[in-house]
């Protein structure tokens, strides 16, 4: 029995070399597109990762912005012929460190980045208005876009409003004392009430607003002759600021807010800090958390710059 060998052989024969290596090329070829691929699609996730994070961190400081202007000048618009561009005298001593005057901000004291320079700038006087601009005022901010060196400060805003919700208009003070306002009406008023007393012939920026809070016994009737004073922001001199200096033929009174209630007005500064993180300074120190003076509070994070 015969066998044909060579056509036996043919049958076993393997690829050739120059097969192998064409597959190879190819399949390298596949893996490398298959790899670009994935490497575009994870680079786009991220970006896009990335974008929404931005644009989310962003939204939220718009509406933290736009939920404290909105809120400018309230409380206290009636009074913009006479009280607009007044000094603001403030004082208080609570459990936060704070004691003794706090507007004008003490020389002594330093207010915390990124408001320092800004402190600087103003000698620590600040004016009731609705909204002020900064020009540049804030402290530590850095420009990415500038390779990492800052190329101008962000503007810090000063914001004010009251909180109150009625008794919104000023009220006639027909006398006072260290202690006590007598005043056309008591109506509207009740105790932790933080008040300010205008002096509207002084016109404006040359007269003194002086803050103070209706004591905690203090409740209306119809034969209240007197608006006690007492609590946490109550006291007279403030600096330079007394309350009976302060009284004349036309002096009145506002009512911001209230102390005790958690219903405080707000007189913040806004700007952006160390970190790219936008902050708030409470003047009148009632929301500072912690247990520092000059703690400012974070609004939002990813805020490069912010100007107005």
């Amino acid at each position: 029995m015969k066998h044909d060998v060579a056509a036996n052989l043919k049958k076993h024969e393997g690829f050739s070399l120059v097969e192998l290596m064409v597959v190879l090329v190819i399949a390298s070829i596949m893996s490398l597109a298959i790899f670009g691929i994935m490497t575009s699609t994870e680079s786009q996730k991220r970006t896009m990762t990335a974008t929404n994070d931005a644009t989310q961190a962003g939204n939220y400081a718009m509406y933290q912005l736009d939920k404290i202007i909105r809120a400018a000048g309230s409380g206290y618009g009636s009074l913009w012929q006479t009280a607009y561009g007044c000094k603001l005298f403030a004082t208080l001593s609570n459990s936060k460190g704070a004691s003794g005057q706090i507007l004008p901000f003490p020389t002594a004291k330093t207010m915390a980045a990124p408001f320092s320079s800004l402190n600087s700038t103003l000698k620590g006087k600040y004016v009731l208005a609705p909204l002020l601009i900064a020009s540049q005022a804030t402290t530590g901010t850095t420009d990415t876009s500038s390779g990492g060196a800052q190329a101008k400060p962000s503007d810090a805003l000063i914001v004010m409003s009251g909180s109150a919700g009625y008794g919104e208009f000023p009220v006639i003070v027909t006398a006072a004392t260290e202690s006590s306002f007598s005043l056309k009406t008591y109506s509207g008023f009740n105790a932790g009430d933080l008040i300010l007393e205008v002096n509207d012939t002084a016109n404006g920026s040359a007269s003194n607003c002086i803050m103070q809070q209706v004591a905690s016994d203090f409740a209306w009737s119809a034969a209240s002759d007197s608006l006690p004073l007492g609590g946490a922001y109550s006291g007279s001199p403030i600096g330079t600021a007394d309350i009976t200096a302060n009284i004349s033929a036309v002096s009145s009174v506002v009512d911001l807010g209230n102390a005790t209630t958690g219903n405080l007005p707000s007189f913040q500064i806004i700007g952006v800090g160390p970190n790219n993180v936008l902050n708030s300074y409470d003047l009148l120190q009632g929301g500072t958390s912690g247990s520092t003076f000059n703690t400012p509070t974070a609004l939002a994070d990813s805020v490069f710059e912010m100007h107005a």
